[in-house]
């Protein structure tokens, strides 16, 4: 430790007995016997208990973790944290949702539950300037399964807003909200972002804006989705912004990105003004 001392002056910080052994911790500038470093000090393995003195893995969450439980384990679909009870062969076998305890615990499983939620955010959407027209529509929760297949297999959104569209000359006229559908079983802070998005939507379509590039739509809603999350500022608000912002998609991640470029240009307002007035957004 770059210092000289009296062998019965060496000490280890926690049990204050001297260290005969060349093997010691130092934590904190202090040295410590290797037992008491593991027993007292050490962080512990969320998985196994075992404390972890050498190489670990540290999540978003704060968790830390054995390196090899990661080989091993599957995590969770929606936050990332591993899931003692999947395996990774597992999840490549399972069609269905690998769910940490946490997320499972807020899971949004019945419509009841989806329907107390929504208000409050229309009403926040509707404090930022986005005002509907009419604020009752149908929202259906399905399951994995039957949301893909109404959603066709395209892709693998969480939410689907369905409408019916009227051409006139080769362009939507105009278009009427049919329903929002979401996955069942969210965890409730994402259930809340991907019903923002979704009623991003419903606020176009009641607005006639039926022509957008499909990048501009969901980028749209992607951001609306966004700054909800940073405005309830949770942690778990804050993971789910991150991962809009980190999304590689062309369409939703590099369509929120445009999106908050042009906010960070012309302000929130100027961009809704622009798409009730001009049914498109600013240059």
């Amino acid at each position: 430790m770059g210092a000289d001392w009296h062998p019965e002056h060496f000490r280890c910080s926690v049990c204050q007995q001297p260290i005969t052994d060349s093997r010691f911790y130092v934590h904190d500038g202090q040295p410590c016997h290797p037992t008491c470093f593991a027993d007292n000090i050490a962080p512990r393995c969320v998985i196994c208990n075992k404390p972890l003195t050498s190489r670990y893995h540290a999540n978003y969450w704060g968790d830390t973790f054995c390196t090899d439980h990661t080989e091993t384990l599957a995590p969770c679909n929606y936050c990332g944290r591993l899931v003692p009870h999947a395996t990774k062969k597992t999840r490549r076998r399972s069609i269905d949702d690998i769910r940490c305890n946490i997320c499972a615990s807020t899971a949004i499983e019945h419509a009841p539950q989806a329907q107390h939620l929504l208000p409050p955010l229309i009403a926040w959407l509707e404090q930022q300037g986005v005002r509907f027209r009419h604020k009752n529509f149908r929202l259906e929760l399905l399951d994995r399964t039957d949301f893909l297949s109404r959603e066709g297999g395209r892709r693998d959104p969480l939410g689907l807003t369905t409408s019916t569209r009227y051409m006139r000359n080769r362009r939507v006229d105009h278009a009427v909200v049919d329903s929002i559908a979401i996955v069942k079983g969210l965890p409730a802070t994402l259930f809340e972002g991907v019903c923002v998005h979704e009623i991003g939507h419903v606020w176009l379509v009641q607005h006639n804006i039926v022509n957008l590039p499909i990048m501009d739509e969901e980028g749209f809603c992607e951001w609306l989705a966004h700054r909800h999350y940073l405005a309830v500022g949770s942690k778990a608000d804050r993971f789910y912004a991150q991962r809009i912002a980190q999304n590689s998609s062309p369409i939703y991640g590099d369509g929120f990105r445009k999106l908050k470029r042009l906010e960070d240009r012309v302000g929130f307002d100027q961009i809704i003004q622009s798409l009730l007035r001009k049914k498109k957004l600013p240059l």
